[in-house]
């Protein structure tokens, strides 16, 4: 299950960094370790899709005759459903804790300060590291997008088949003449059919977002450093925290602080 694996990577995640096998002053660890957590959060939310598709084949009561998604989603037996949702339960802490620790040793962890470094020095390395940490969150956050897109759309079909069938003149027939009843059926309906869509975009989505958050985080960080290193006016700062705040457009954000540091340090 997507769930488990979530939480064993996770904990993974943890155990690799406290023991220093994941080194992650290191730019290139830095960025599998992002990579590695954002599968965190996309495997979760995977099987969350892939619990609500099971549901949805569970109250309609029918498997591949209707949809052949319902490969996709397991054993949609209520024992197997059951088991899913506690599943989801017991991984959710292992899971949550490991994408805490590792966002605060990602930012901690940036760069490891000399004996006898200077602090505007240690200061100006910290800001590079985060703006290339910050470029690589970002690209690699573009890549989930449009990874997303190309696997959602041949979906795209049957969403728009099932919006066209479950308008809300239909919806609001069938919920008066049984009283509400049959939204749950038309509900379980929805969700089999389209399960496998939501699958992919609740997974790669997820990723997309937690990368694009660590975009933000190191574009926060790497400015601050930037400033308390002289190698940016005070004022300015809080112009590169606010053009980190564009997805994907803010590796333009980060070249350009460098940029500006290097003509500051030369």
């Amino acid at each position: 299950m997507y769930v488990v694996g979530s939480a064993v990577l996770a904990v993974l995640l943890v155990f690799l960094e406290k023991t220093k096998v994941l080194k992650l002053h290191k730019t290139s660890a830095a960025i599998i370790a992002m990579l590695l957590t954002a599968a965190v959060a996309g495997l979760y939310f995977t099987e969350g899709a892939r619990l609500l598709g099971a549901m949805g084949v569970k109250i309609i009561g029918a498997g591949s005759e209707l949809t052949g998604a319902a490969k996709a989603y397991g054993n949609t037996s209520k024992a197997a459903i059951v088991i899913k949702i506690i599943l989801m339960i017991v991984c959710a802490f292992p899971s949550a804790t490991g994408l805490i620790y590792m966002t605060k040793v990602l930012v901690s962890r940036a760069a490891v300060r000399d004996e006898f470094e200077e602090e505007n020095a240690y200061e100006v390395r910290r800001a590079k590291a985060f703006a290339n940490r910050g470029i690589a969150a970002s690209l690699l956050m573009i890549v989930m997008t449009v990874l997303m897109v190309i696997l959602a759309f041949p979906h795209l079909d049957e969403l728009m088949g099932t919006m066209i069938l479950l308008n809300p003149v239909i919806l609001l027939i069938f919920s008066l003449l049984t009283f509400g009843i049959a939204l749950i059926a038309l509900v379980g309906y929805f969700l089999a059919i389209n399960g496998v869509l939501f699958m992919i975009v609740s997974g790669l989505g997820a990723a997309a977002i937690l990368l694009y958050f660590f975009s933000i985080v190191m574009g926060f960080f790497a400015s601050g450093s930037a400033s308390r290193s002289n190698s940016l006016p005070r004022g300015r700062w809080i112009l590169y925290v606010l053009l980190s705040l564009m997805a994907g457009w803010n590796i333009l954000a980060f070249i350009s602080l460098k940029k500006e540091m290097a003509e500051k340090a030369g």
